[in-house]
């Protein structure tokens, strides 16, 4: 599935990515650019060839199980994920709160799928809350150091909760709570978890929110 889904998806990619670049030489040859579509379209071309880098990593690593790890900077891969969601918290009026440890060594990790796993995470926890009233919608994520050769993410929702048969079966494929989930997200990001010698876990109480750790080293695995 990782394969068909590389190959159908790899193409429109490329071609969004060439016609942002067409659109840019053309207005380059404007003499009063358009700066908000010059933004635009840089942006879009960028963000085409990030989603097309994720999915070729991706496909390495549901196909071989590689992982390309260097030291990263986690509390900065942190930011950089909240980055592409901060539009929506501010549209689902989500208050965040950050809680993220100073002089946490590097983490030995491929930064684009722990990006991954914690975007999945976060975007599990928006839908989570989306059935709260305004002013309870609080996401809360934090990093820590949990042992000498440990970090610690979290990530915290004020939404429902789950119930125990719920959370027993929450990272198994293809099972979801969502009406159009597909069931694949957490079981993903438990295996990219585990693949950096991590782990990925869950805690939840109906009623009282749910709350995602995982775990990845700061030393080679």
């Amino acid at each position: 599935m990782a394969s068909g889904l590389a190959h159908e998806l790899n193409q429109p990619l490329s071609a969004i990515s060439t016609y942002c670049q067409a659109g840019l030489r053309i207005v380059d040859t404007f003499d009063d650019k358009p700066e908000k579509l010059v933004h635009a379209l840089e942006h879009a071309s960028i963000q085409s060839q990030r989603a097309g880098e994720i999915i070729r990593r991706m496909r390495r690593f549901t196909g071989k199980g590689a992982v390309r790890r260097k030291p990263v900077n986690i509390n900065q891969v942190i930011k950089n994920v909240l980055g592409f969601i901060e539009t929506e918290l501010n549209r689902k009026q989500i208050k965040l709160e950050l809680e993220l440890a100073e002089e946490l060594p590097a983490a030995i990790a491929d930064e684009i799928q722990i990006e991954q796993v914690i975007l999945n995470l976060l975007h599990n926890a928006i839908e989570a809350m989306f059935s709260t009233s305004d002013n309870m919608r609080l996401l809360r994520v934090s990093s820590r150091r949990s042992a000498a050769d440990t970090l610690q993410v979290t990530v915290k929702d004020s939404g429902p909760g789950m119930d125990a048969a719920t959370l027993d079966r929450i990272f198994d494929t293809f099972f979801t709570t969502r009406k159009n989930g597909m069931g694949l997200g957490l079981a993903i990001s438990r295996s990219i978890v585990e693949a950096h010698g991590g782990k990925l876990w869950a805690e939840s109480t109906a009623g009282s929110g749910a709350t995602f750790h995982f775990t990845v080293s700061t030393t080679a695995t």
